[in-house]
C-alpha cells in the first residue's frame, strides 16, 4: 500500500488549508492510500522555533 504524508504549515487548524488537505485525504483514503497528516498547529511552538525535530 502507498503511504502519503501531508504536512500542514498553517497555525490555526480552520484555516483553509486544512479544509482542502482534509477534502484531498478523504479522497485518497477511498482510493486505498494510507495517509498520514502531520499538523503544525500540533507542534509545541519552541520546537518549530528551534527547529527540534527529536
Amino acid at each position: 500500500m502507498t503511504k502519503i504524508a501531508f504536512i500542514a504549515g498553517s497555525p490555526t487548524q480552520g484555516s483553509r488549508l486544512f479544509g482542502l488537505t482534509h477534502y484531498v485525504e478523504d479522497r485518497l483514503i477511498i482510493a486505498g492510500y494510507e495517509i498520514d497528516f502531520i499538523s503544525a498547529a500540533d507542534l509545541p511552538a519552541e520546537d518549530l522555533l528551534r527547529a527540534d525535530f527529536n
